[in-house]
């Protein structure tokens, strides 16, 4: 369907990470990748650069783009270029850390527990707790507090910086993709967000993959622990959620992706909003691959279901999505991140990782450039999972940790 809509709409997606396009395969004179050859350029310098322009004009392409800022609408407004993304300004409100809480008003009773403080007046009474500032990107930004000296030493850093400051909360956390299309809220598949497992990552907080498999077998363990919500699953609960969020965005002109990240609480079973990602999440893509595969597999009625990725630019180009989305069961992405360990090895010792991993069968993608720590390294995709349960990696996830420890231990 998407494919019909684009012979007359033909979309330009100029990105630094080719990765964050290929939702959708390349349609010569209707859907157009357009990035860099070598080095990652920000996605705005792109924009500016002849042959693109070139491509963009002689196709009369709209624009789309991963994460929207006020330069790339800048730009795309003094070349009269038609950007199919929302508001840069109500994606950044959404999104921070702070401003996301007043502008969930009444929803933002799915939070944690929290308060909003500059730094200097917040203070430690024992009990762990997450501290966040405004803005903050895959757990950069994300402080977890559990003694007086770290909460001093950023005070002493930051005395007049505003900060979010939570209940510390153990259990798993799972995302959402959600597009909101002018008239109806469509959810994707709820996936397990693998965060801060070593050796993968020295950042507890960071987000390094997604497994589809494991988010099935949390979200049928059990009910909901509260007597208020006996009767109802936490696969309703993070839809109601995830439903809520996305009409009040389509009331202030919201169309397109949106993220949710939501914890269960280990303890209790609680259902928890952590966090929305306003912009097409990381794993859109990587969803719709797996979807793609599985409409493969089951020709029949493929005209009645639709990818994510393709929802999502459906929406944006303000067309009714009336197909289903494409339920899947199975499938993982893992990243290594760049360590102290990581960005020791030689050039060498490099490769042999990543000819290693590849011998595994798994689709391997390596960013060269990034070399700041903990930067997106080496992507792992799999039609299979990596995780068995909550923090824990099943024996191909072993597998991939004892292959990047052997090459620490060889270099």
């Amino acid at each position: 369907m998407i494919e019909k809509y684009l012979q007359k709409n033909p979309i330009a997606y100029v990105t630094r990470d080719k990765e964050r396009a290929t939702g959708l395969q390349e349609i010569e004179g209707q859907y157009l990748i357009l990035t860099n050859a070598s080095q990652p350029t920000a996605t705005h310098t792109l924009l500016t650069e002849q042959d693109i322009e070139e491509i963009i004009n002689t196709n009369s392409a709209n624009i789309v783009v991963f994460k929207n800022t006020s330069i790339i609408e800048r730009i795309c407004r003094e070349h009269h270029w038609n950007l199919l993304n929302p508001s840069a300004s109500l994606a950044q409100e959404i999104e921070d850390k702070i401003s996301q809480v007043h502008w969930l008003n009444e929803l933002a009773q799915y939070l944690p527990k929290y308060f909003i403080s500059d730094c200097a007046d917040i203070d430690f009474d024992g009990t762990p707790f997450i501290l966040q500032f405004n803005r903050a990107h895959t757990g950069s930004g994300t402080y977890f507090i559990n003694t007086k000296k770290q909460l001093d030493e950023l005070k002493k850093q930051f005395p007049d910086r505003p900060a979010k400051i939570s209940q510390y909360i153990t259990g798993p956390v799972l995302t959402c993709n959600v597009v909101v299309t002018t008239t109806d809220i469509l959810f994707g598949n709820i996936s397990y967000q693998i965060t801060g497992l070593e050796p993968f990552t020295q950042n507890p907080f960071a987000t390094i993959g997604n497994d589809w498999n494991v988010a099935n077998t949390i979200l049928s363990s059990s009910k909901l622990a509260s007597p208020t919500h006996d009767k109802e699953t936490k696969k309703e609960k993070i839809l109601e959620i995830g439903k809520k969020i996305g009409k009040k965005m389509q009331s202030q002109g919201w169309i397109g992706l949106f993220g949710i990240d939501i914890i269960i609480d280990e303890k209790t079973d609680t259902v928890y909003l952590l966090e929305i990602n306003a912009r097409q999440p990381a794993s859109t893509t990587f969803e719709s691959t797996l979807q793609r595969k599985s409409l493969a597999a089951h020709a029949a009625g493929s005209d009645k279901n639709i990818t994510t990725f393709d929802a999502h630019l459906t929406s944006l180009l303000k067309k009714d999505v009336d197909q289903n989305i494409i339920p899947i069961t199975h499938g993982a992405q893992i990243l290594l991140r760049n360590t102290e360990q990581l960005l020791q090895l030689d050039p060498e010792a490099f490769n042999t990782l990543v000819n290693n991993i590849k011998k595994l069968n798994y689709t391997v993608t390596v960013y060269p450039d990034n070399d700041k720590m903990d930067a997106d390294k080496i992507r792992i995709q799999s039609t299979e999972s990596f995780i068995s349960h909550h923090n824990e990696l099943n024996e191909a996830g072993k597998q991939l940790a004892q292959i990047i420890l052997q090459s620490y231990e060889s270099n």
